[in-house]
């Protein structure tokens, strides 16, 4: 009787034991009417973002003469769009919505911030390639077709990322001796955010500078084509063709 009583004892125990560790894993800041909003909008942005992104990877996956060299550019930032909705979107919802009370500590903090810097990186960078890919095919013409391959957009992809990569690790470098014990992340982000500020300005302003620099040349450009053709008082192909 003693040990029936032992082993109905151990299996309450257990029974204990996972009933906190499921409420431990579950345990989550009151939720409010504005919480739940904002977690189903966010939920169905993410699902879009895989979703719609994923139809474009998938497209190019399965048909091969649209791979040109456009087309994989279109498709790196239909990647990292994919990506980011994947890895972050889930994140954010822990900490920033959830708030969930298990997603404390450095380590957390330094992936989650991790992961959103190089996302946000490869996107500008994704874009400025984009960028700089169309004012090239309006200022070269067909000279700038002669030289794209396929192997080039492959080599640019892969710098990009490379970069990418490489910058975010870089970033993360003033935050290792940043030490909150066992702070939510939210509070680590705080932290970071305020010990970046002046990067990510930085990085903005470029962007910003960047995109109206190439915006202005492919506006001087489209306009310098137009006059050439109307001063030659030729059809566009032809005008192309001497180009």
């Amino acid at each position: 009787m003693g040990l029936h009583q032992h082993y109905c004892c151990s299996l309450i125990h257990i029974a204990t034991l996972r009933h906190k560790c499921a409420k431990k894993i579950m345990e989550v800041e009151d939720f409010s009417s504005i919480t739940i909003f904002t977690l189903v909008i966010l939920s169905l942005l993410t699902i879009f973002a895989v979703l719609g992104n994923g139809f474009v990877l998938g497209i190019l996956a399965r048909f091969k003469k649209l791979r040109t060299f456009a087309n994989i550019l279109i498709a790196n930032l239909a990647l990292v769009d994919f990506s980011n909705a994947l890895f972050n979107g889930p994140i954010y919802l822990l900490w920033g919505v959830l708030k969930v009370k298990w997603f404390t500590g450095k380590t957390l903090a330094i992936m989650s911030i991790f992961a959103s810097r190089f996302f946000f990186l490869l996107n500008v960078v994704s874009m400025l390639v984009l960028l700089g890919n169309a004012f090239l095919a309006i200022a070269l013409n067909l000279k700038y077709f002669t030289l794209k391959t396929k192997e080039k957009a492959l080599a640019i992809v892969l710098g990009v990322w490379m970069v990418c990569v490489t910058s975010a690790v870089i970033s993360l470098y003033p935050h290792l001796d940043t030490d909150l014990q066992d702070a939510s992340v939210s509070t680590y982000r705080r932290s970071f955010m305020n010990q970046s500020t002046v990067l990510f300005t930085v990085i903005g302003a470029s962007f910003i500078v960047t995109a109206i620099v190439l915006g202005v040349m492919a506006y001087c450009a489209i306009q310098l084509r137009k006059r050439q053709r109307k001063r030659l008082n030729l059809p566009r192909l032809q005008s192309d063709a001497r180009q």
